[in-house]
Formats: structure tokens, C-alpha cells, sequence
């Protein structure tokens, strides 16, 4: 994590994180919402950070780009 990561909100953080793992895996919004039994525009307000996501869906989103998720409280 990185100096500028550290500076920003948590919900921030996690917005960039599903950004991030969703394109790194090749993924529309729709098709993640279809891997994660969710709605596109559900994909879409959490991207664009009108929603914040529970951490269940965080670990199935996890699990479904390969990724592993990491908490720090400082």
C-alpha cells in the first residue's frame, strides 16, 4: 500500500480495490455482476462509491478475480 492509498478514505480505498480487481480480471460490470449474483447497476454504484459493499461481498468478490483481500487498522 502506498503513501496516497494511506491518505484516502477507506470507502476511498475499497471503491479503487473493485475497480481495480474487476478490470485486472477482464471484466465488464455486467459480467461481474452475473459472477457476483448482483445487479449491474449495483456493480456500478459501488464503483462509482454511492454504495458500500459488505464484506461478504468483498470476499466473494475475492474469490471471483483471483484476488485476496487485506485489512490494516492503524
Amino acid at each position: 500500500m502506498n503513501t496516497n492509498q494511506l491518505k484516502m478514505a477507506p470507502q476511498e480505498q475499497i471503491r479503487q480495490e473493485i475497480i481495480k480487481a474487476r478490470k485486472k480480471s477482464g471484466l465488464t460490470q455486467l459480467q461481474l455482476a452475473n459472477k457476483m449474483d448482483c445487479s449491474e447497476i449495483y456493480i456500478y454504484y459501488l464503483e462509482k462509491g454511492t454504495r458500500v459493499p459488505s464484506f461478504q461481498f468483498l470476499i466473494k468478490l475475492a474469490q471471483e478475480t483471483g484476488k485476496i483481500i487485506n485489512i490494516r487498522i492503524q
